[in-house]
């Protein structure tokens, strides 16, 4: 549902997706009504005001990171892959022994693994295909290995 909303708010339209949320059908039939922002995000703390991220969500907890501390709308689109924490590299698909191998990697005082350069490799692949074939929503730039 976040995922739809998401979209929702940023995409130029009025239709909703499945899951997602628009200015006629949702947010101008809350107690305090607004509009869809309908353009990119302008300030992390407009995640709120979106159907289903909560203040939980939003703040996180002791034992999760929330979105606050996990997104910017001050980027290129770019996920540097070199810095990315595990919950950011989760939310990229990763799956856990990769994310393990990238940190692992990073630990070394020499280059890059062969290994976590083929799983870079791969993961910029399925990135692209998953991108394309969605036709749309967030586009992700894998800047791994450097230059």
């Amino acid at each position: 549902m976040i995922g739809d909303s998401i979209q929702d708010w940023r995409d130029p339209n009025d239709e909703h997706r499945a899951n997602g949320a628009e200015s006629d059908d949702y947010y101008l039939k809350l107690p305090m009504p607004y509009r869809a922002h309908n353009a990119n995000l302008e300030s992390i703390t407009e995640l709120l005001q979106i159907k289903g991220i909560t203040p939980a969500i939003y703040n996180g907890s002791k034992d999760h990171p929330g979105l606050a501390s996990l997104v910017t709308v001050r980027s290129t689109g770019t996920v540097n892959m070199n810095t990315a924490g595990p919950a950011v590299l989760t939310a990229l698909g990763l799956s856990t022994a990769e994310i393990t191998e990238i940190q692992q990697s990073r630990r070394l005082s020499g280059p890059l693994s062969e290994r976590a350069r083929e799983i870079r490799r791969q993961e910029s692949r399925r990135l692209d295909q998953d991108v394309s074939r969605r036709g749309g929503g967030a586009s992700w730039t894998i800047a791994w290995p450097p230059g």
